[in-house]
């Protein structure tokens, strides 16, 4: 029995600053609703652990993974700062919103 899909949770990175660092925002979208939101955390594997937690998938398969890497630092800065709605620090609210994203309304 194949399992359905029922997120899509897509990974974006800036490149490398002039210090070294990586930036990273997650888009996570039910297939369901086709609702989605936009968090802030340090890195895919944090990214996967909140989501899985929150939205109670047992299996990945419930969870489709896309990668977007490198993009440049300004054009990473201009949609992350227009789309981030939740970061990783603010862990309940975040949980709380990926739990309503297969509401219908």
């Amino acid at each position: 029995m194949d399992t359905p899909i029922r997120f899509i949770l897509e990974h974006h990175t800036s490149r490398r600053d002039i210090n070294g660092n990586v930036y990273w925002y997650h888009v996570l979208t039910s297939t369901k609703t086709g609702s989605y939101l936009v968090f802030e955390s340090c890195d895919e594997g944090n990214a996967r652990s909140i989501v899985r937690k929150a939205s109670g998938c047992g299996m990945w398969p419930e969870i489709h993974e896309t990668y977007s890497r490198d993009e440049p630092i300004r054009d990473f800065n201009r949609y992350s700062k227009a789309r981030v709605q939740f970061f990783e620090y603010e862990k309940e609210k975040l949980e709380d919103a990926i739990r309503a994203l297969e509401v219908e309304v």
